[in-house]
């Protein structure tokens, strides 16, 4: 994720002028808006986003999965991880999403979708990330009130501590989304 977040960071360079930002759906799992670049077409739009998803992800190669200039469509895949301490263990996962990006002449939509989970080696569809499973709990055989209590503590930490994270990947992602097109003061090389 510090890898992610970095690269993010450094992807404010491009060139172009002032953007505005409409957002249409900020619900989990998914993220939708779309974001004005003035003075900027459809095509420049599309290979300053190419760009950027070469910059934001490790293989560009990897991650994109369908673009088209001529409609002006790059779909993505992609993922983070990250660690959750619930208080009984540590877990390690990683969260999957696709990212459109929908160009057309001085804007630009983008479509972030939180697709699945994978929580130490266990996949699961994303609907089930922020649920506690409470079934599974109370169906537990020779176990105390207190283990299951504790249990539900747990589950509830785990939930919570995901919502955070996937805030702070979608809030991060449309931040650099935000940047496509700025210039860095000192860009005279």
């Amino acid at each position: 994720m510090r890898k992610l977040l970095l690269t993010i960071v450094l992807a404010g360079f491009f060139a172009s002028s002032y953007s505005q930002h409409k957002i249409i759906q900020e619900k989990f799992p998914v993220y939708e808006g779309v974001i004005t670049k003035e003075n900027t077409n459809k095509t420049e739009l599309f290979l300053k986003l190419k760009e950027w998803v070469a910059i934001s992800f490790k293989s560009a190669k990897d991650v994109i999965q369908f673009e088209d200039k001529e409609i002006g469509k790059i779909v993505s895949k992609g993922n983070s991880s990250y660690s959750i301490n619930n208080g009984t263990t540590i877990l390690n996962e990683t969260v999957y999403f696709t990212l459109t990006l929908e160009t057309k002449d001085n804007r630009f939509k983008y479509t972030l979708e939180f697709t699945s989970l994978k929580s130490s080696g266990i996949d699961a569809p994303i609907e089930k990330a922020l649920v506690l499973d409470l079934e599974s709990i109370n169906n537990l055989k020779y176990v105390g009130k207190k283990f299951k209590q504790k249990a539900i503590e747990s589950q509830k930490s785990t939930v919570k501590q995901r919502e955070e994270n996937y805030k702070e990947i979608s809030s991060t992602l449309i931040q650099s989304l935000l940047n496509v097109g700025k210039v860095e003061s000192s860009d005279d090389w």
